[in-house]
């Protein structure tokens, strides 16, 4: 399990390889919440697509920062590709509240295309 947050302008980065459980939930919650507050970012776009498994902390931490997003008049999206825990995002109800992509860059080109066109 690892997971990593990058900046590419003002959108976030978060990627999760392997579980998002309670465990990396809180740790990652408090480091996106930091750079929320003192990065200026207006984006998120989760990486899910080498996800294998994610509980109910998986989901709290999409949907809290979501909300804080959408606050700020941004958007959070999900990359999911083939990735084990589709069933679970599906099942969850987030397939129908996000938009998805395929792969991380067609993420980034439609956030930026929001942002900038």
């Amino acid at each position: 399990m690892s997971e990593s947050i990058e900046i590419r302008g003002s959108t976030l980065v978060f990627t999760v390889m392997g579980e998002l459980d309670d465990h990396v939930a809180v740790r990652s919650r408090d480091r996106i919440d930091n750079l929320l507050m003192t990065k200026g970012i207006k984006n998120i776009v989760f990486d899910l697509s080498e996800l294998c498994m994610m509980d109910s902390a998986g989901i709290g931490l999409i949907i809290g920062r979501y909300r804080i997003i959408k606050e700020n008049g941004g958007d959070v999206v999900l990359v999911i590709g083939n990735s084990p825990a589709k069933k679970v995002l599906k099942m969850s109800g987030l397939l129908k509240i996000f938009k998805t992509y395929d792969t991380l860059d067609s993420a980034l080109t439609a956030v930026e295309k929001r942002v900038y066109g």
